[in-house]
């Protein structure tokens, strides 16, 4: 089932802003370049896992839990958000996330549209997904939205994230 192609005047940016670059779909090995597919290598546990791995990442974060929330990382795993910080390796990992509730208090993470499709080799994937962040309280606030794009490889304990990008729709809260 092809989605359809970087031309494609009907599609709307994964940014939001334009047509899609071509370097924002996750491609499929083994096709048309400029066709995009929902059929993949990976089985249903590893969609699954994968799809466990980005909900405990807005769990732990939220809460604060920076060692748990580095072990959903590459030992040498990097966290980036666009033209704003690059955090790389798993001591700046875990200050990044133990620092979170408190400079951004009562901000939940919610991601959706997750999809997920074969890397290169059978241990890798790429994942897009929705980033939609409110503040809870007496009167709970949308207050960011952006897309995330992540490298995912698969290790021993599981899938876990090479590289985790994410480009914000507007500026930082």
């Amino acid at each position: 089932m092809l989605l359809g192609a970087p031309n494609n005047k009907c599609a709307k940016s994964l940014s939001g802003n334009g047509p899609p670059r071509e370097d924002q779909w996750p491609k499929q090995r083994n096709q048309n370049p400029n066709a995009y597919s929902l059929t993949m290598a990976l089985t249903i546990e590893d969609k699954l896992a994968i799809h466990e791995l980005a909900s405990a990442y807005c769990h732990l974060i939220d809460a604060g839990r920076g060692p748990e929330w580095a072990d959903l990382f590459t030992e040498d795993g990097v966290f980036e958000i666009v033209d704003l910080i690059t955090t790389e390796g798993r001591e700046a990992l875990v200050a990044n996330a133990t620092v979170f509730p408190e400079m951004m208090p009562g901000v939940r993470h919610i991601v959706h549209n997750v999809w997920v499709t074969e890397g290169s080799t059978t241990d890798t994937a790429t994942m897009l997904a929705y980033l939609s962040n409110l503040r809870a309280g007496d009167k709970t606030e949308w207050v960011q939205t952006g897309i995330y794009k992540d490298d995912l490889v698969r290790t021993p304990d599981g899938w876990r994230f090479a590289r985790r990008t994410l480009t914000l729709d507007g500026p930082l809260f």
